[in-house]
C-alpha cells in the first residue's frame, strides 16, 4: 500500500467517527472540561445590580465639588451628599460617580473633591448581558472562565455532551516493560472523556479482551511497539470477531502503519512505534478523532515558526521534529529539543515542528508549522 499524506489520513479517521449526541445535566462544580451541548443563556442580567467598581465614596453629583458625608448605609443620595461604598456593593439611588478615597479630603463630615473623573466607576445592571442573551455557543469546552460566567448569569447547571467511552490497551509480549501505556494514559486523562485503562496484554489474549471492551466502549485505542500491519494480532483479532479493518501508511517520520477497525459500534485505532512515535501519532491522528467524538470543531492549532536550526532531509516524507519555541525579534522560532525519537526529547519539547514532505534540507529561517504538545489531547 503506498504511503499517504498524513493530513488526508487524519481527515479520514476523523470523518469515520460519529459525534456523541447524547447529553446530560451537570452542576457547575462538575462542568470543567466538559463540552457544552446547549447554548448558555443568561437567566438574569449581568451584572444583576448597579454597583461600585471599587472601594471609595459614592457622590450625588460628578466632581469636583463639596459634599456632606452621610453616616452609615443609605438608599438615596442628594446632589451634595456622599456615602462610603465597597467594591461590588449596590450603590445608592442618585449616585453620579464613585471615587477612590485617596482622591478626596474629609474634614468633619465634609468631603472635598478637587479633580474631575474620566469615568464614573459604576457597573450598571445588564450592561454585559440582558436576561435571555446568548453567552456561550454549543461545543464550548468549558473552563473556569465559562463557569464563572454561568454562575454570574444565575445558571446552576449546564447541559453537556455525554463523555465518549474509551478503552486503552497496551499490546506487548513483556507486560511488565511498556512505557507507552503511561504516556497515552496521560493524553487521555481528560474530563471530556471516560477512559478505561485495560492494561497490557499479549497478542494471544487480545481477541478476548477486544470482545469484552467492544460491548460498552465507543473507541478502543491500542498501542504497541509493532502491529505487524495486516497480519498482526490486532487486525486478525478484529477480523476474527466479525469486525472490519483498514490499514493506513503515512508518508511521515516517525510513523508506523495505523490500523483502524470496527467491531459493531466500537471503533478501534491501533498505534505503534516508540513512545515518541506513538505520541506523534496520537497528536496527528487520534486527536482529530477525539475532537470529532466530543463535538469540538476541527483543530487549527498549527502555528507558523521559523527554524532556528539546519537539518538534512530527504524530500517525499514529512517529519515531526521535537521542538522548543521562543519569541524574539524575528518572530516565533523553533529549535530542536533533544535527539529525534528520544524519551528525553518528549520531556524537553514544547511540541512538534512539522516539516512538509515536499521540503528538502532545512535551513535556518525556513518556515515550518508548529503543533503544541497536549496533555490531555482534548
Amino acid at each position: 500500500m503506498p504511503a499517504q499524506d498524513w493530513r488526508a489520513i487524519a481527515d479520514a479517521l476523523a470523518e469515520a467517527c460519529t459525534k456523541i449526541s447524547q447529553t446530560e445535566l451537570v452542576s457547575l462544580q462538575g462542568a470543567s472540561g466538559r463540552i457544552l451541548a446547549k447554548p448558555l443563556l443568561a437567566s438574569k442580567p449581568i451584572p444583576a445590580t448597579t454597583h461600585a467598581v471599587m472601594d471609595g465614596y459614592a457622590l450625588g453629583s460628578s466632581p469636583p465639588g463639596q459634599y456632606r458625608l452621610l453616616e452609615g448605609p443609605c438608599d438615596t443620595l442628594g446632589i451634595e451628599e456622599a456615602s462610603i461604598v465597597m467594591a461590588g456593593s449596590t450603590i445608592p439611588r442618585g449616585t453620579a460617580s464613585v471615587i477612590l478615597a485617596r482622591h478626596v479630603h474629609v474634614d468633619d463630615h465634609r468631603l472635598s473633591v478637587t479633580r474631575a473623573l474620566n469615568k464614573d466607576n459604576i457597573r450598571r445592571v445588564g450592561e454585559e448581558a440582558k436576561q435571555g442573551d446568548a453567552l456561550l455557543p454549543v461545543n464550548t469546552r468549558l473552563d473556569a472562565r465559562h463557569i464563572a460566567l454561568a454562575s454570574a448569569s444565575g445558571v446552576g447547571t449546564l447541559v453537556v455532551r455525554k463523555r465518549p467511552r474509551l478503552a486503552l490497551v497496551g499490546l506487548h509480549e513483556s507486560i511488565n516493560a511498556f512505557p507507552h501505556l503511561g504516556i497515552m494514559q496521560a493524553m487521555l486523562n481528560s474530563p471530556a472523556l471516560r477512559t478505561t485503562i485495560a492494561g497490557v496484554v499479549r497478542g494471544s489474549h487480545l481477541q478476548e479482551l477486544l470482545r469484552k471492551l467492544a460491548v460498552n466502549h465507543d473507541l478502543i485505542v491500542v498501542v504497541a511497539e509493532s502491529l505487524d500491519a495486516e497480519t498482526g494480532p490486532l487486525a486478525t483479532s478484529i477480523l476474527a470477531l466479525g469486525g472490519t479493518t483498514k490499514l493506513y501508511r503515512a508518508a511521515l517520520k516517525p510513523a508506523k502503519p495505523l490500523v483502524f477497525g470496527r467491531i459493531e459500534q466500537a471503533q478501534i485505532l491501533g498505534l505503534a512505534g516508540t513512545s515518541y512515535a506513538t505520541t506523534v501519532a496520537a497528536h496527528l491522528f487520534l486527536q482529530p478523532m477525539l475532537r470529532q467524538l466530543v463535538g469540538l470543531p476541527k483543530s487549527a492549532d498549527f502555528l507558523p515558526v521559523q527554524a532556528a536550526f539546519s537539518r538534512s532531509k530527504e524530500a517525499g516524507r514529512a517529519e515531526a521534529l521535537p521542538a522548543k519555541i521562543a519569541l524574539n525579534d524575528s518572530g516565533l522560532t523553533a529549535t530542536l529539543a533533544g535527539r529525534f525519537g528520544q524519551l528525553r526529547a518528549l520531556a524537553d519539547m514544547d511540541g512538534f515542528a512539522m516539516v512538509p514532505a515536499s521540503l528538502g534540507d532545512i535551513k535556518e529561517g525556513t518556515v515550518l508549522q508548529f503543533k503544541k504538545l497536549s496533555f490531555p489531547l482534548v
